[in-house]
């Protein structure tokens, strides 16, 4: 009962489920290959998460991720699937960041961006 009062009381927006990716990581669209990026940002406190809103953004999910501090440089290598336009506006969006100081793209071996 309360719940249908709150649902109720809330705007639909709010009750809408989220909008879902284009695919799971397991599924591919046509077009699509997997691509890393590597990116040397400065360390700070909200770069990751900077280097991670293109992403989200354009509805791409990394496949894996490792980040590491060394200093006051911040090193990040993500792999992803996406469509070979989609990584270039991802590696434009991230090189046009303040804190970032080299990012770097390349296609990966299918098998690499299989790994869990």
């Amino acid at each position: 009962m309360l719940k249908a009062a709150m649902s109720s009381s809330l705007p639909q927006s709010a009750t809408s489920p989220l909008p879902q990716p284009h695919a799971s990581p397991a599924q591919e669209l046509p077009g699509e290959q997997p691509h890393q990026l590597v990116v040397e940002a400065h360390a700070d406190i909200n770069a990751l998460l900077r280097v991670l809103e293109p992403f989200a953004v354009l509805g791409v999910t990394p496949r894996a991720f490792h980040g590491e501090v060394n200093g006051n440089m911040l090193l990040v290598h993500l792999e992803f699937v996406a469509q070979a336009e989609v990584a270039e506006n991802l590696h434009r969006r991230i090189l046009a960041m303040v804190m970032v100081h080299h990012a770097t793209l390349g296609t990966t071996a299918p098998d690499s961006a299989e790994r869990t």
